[in-house]
């Protein structure tokens, strides 16, 4: 029981030093000073469909990678913005894998794929408050771009194995963005975004596609992030993406990164 007063207590001192967040450190200098964090860090993926025939085929756990850049201004008014990538780590290591373990991991199989496209997504955001608070609320717009696609194992197409249908293909999406900053002790930063990206255009469809429909409804897309940021430079967190399909035809994938890693302060 003392053990357990005693670890209540440092908690609540803990708590207790939290100061103003225009006066957290990173790497001994201000964070959010209006400067430019860059880091490569791998992370550990979830993919699901749970409405696809076989959901248990649609899992994959593994080791990926993210890619980010980020600007950070506390001063209220002021734009941050927040650039991911993952594509790129998603490519390289299929085809590391392909190269050094299992060539089947470029061939085509029932699964479902749910990445960034060339671009990867932006999130551009306004500060609404002061910094002189443990907390900041910043709302703002994202344009994000997205590779999807389900592919199905059937028997009921004449002399074929797989169908890939809609959703599917390659879209560009924009939105709205809620960020929150609360510092939680004078070395531990919670940072919280969640946006809502409205497909305005799908460029093109996969070339493995199975009739796709150009009446079939673009999807929307949902993104949430949480991060645990020290003033030493190392983060956790998660971030979730998932589909929302507006159409008749069973696909909802889903993504979940694990994230921990180390960014530069340039």
């Amino acid at each position: 029981m003392k053990r357990i007063l005693l670890l209540l207590i440092l908690v609540i001192n803990q708590i207790s030093l939290a100061q103003q967040l225009d006066n957290f450190e990173y790497l001994g200098e201000l964070y959010g000073a209006d400067e430019t964090y860059i880091g490569l860090n791998p992370t550990y993926t979830f993919m699901s469909n749970k409405v696809a025939p076989f959901p248990e085929r649609h899992q994959l756990n593994g080791f990926t990678g993210d890619f980010s850049v980020r600007n950070v201004n506390f001063e209220r008014g002021k734009m941050s913005w927040n650039w991911q990538h993952k594509m790129v780590v998603d490519i390289f290591l299929t085809i590391g894998r392909a190269l050094t373990k299992d060539v089947s991991a470029i061939d085509r199989k029932e699964n479902t794929a749910l990445t960034c496209g060339i671009i990867g997504w932006v999130d551009f955001t306004w500060a609404l408050n002061k910094p002189d608070k443990r907390y900041q609320v910043s709302i703002g717009f994202n344009h994000h771009d997205y590779f999807y696609g389900s592919t199905y194992s059937v028997d009921t197409i004449p002399s074929q194995s797989w169908a890939s249908l809609d959703p599917q293909g390659y879209y560009f999406a924009a939105g709205p963005v809620l960020k929150i900053n609360y510092m939680l002790n004078n070395w531990l930063m919670l940072e919280m975004s969640n946006s809502y990206s409205f497909s305005y255009w799908k460029a093109l469809d996969l070339t493995y596609a199975t009739n796709p429909s150009d009446d079939y409804p673009l999807p929307g897309f949902g993104q949430v992030n949480l991060e645990l940021q020290t003033k030493w430079g190392v983060f956790g967190g998660g971030n979730y993406n998932w589909i929302h399909n507006r159409g008749d035809i069973p696909s909802k994938g889903r993504r979940l990164d694990l994230l921990f890693g180390f960014r530069f302060m340039i």
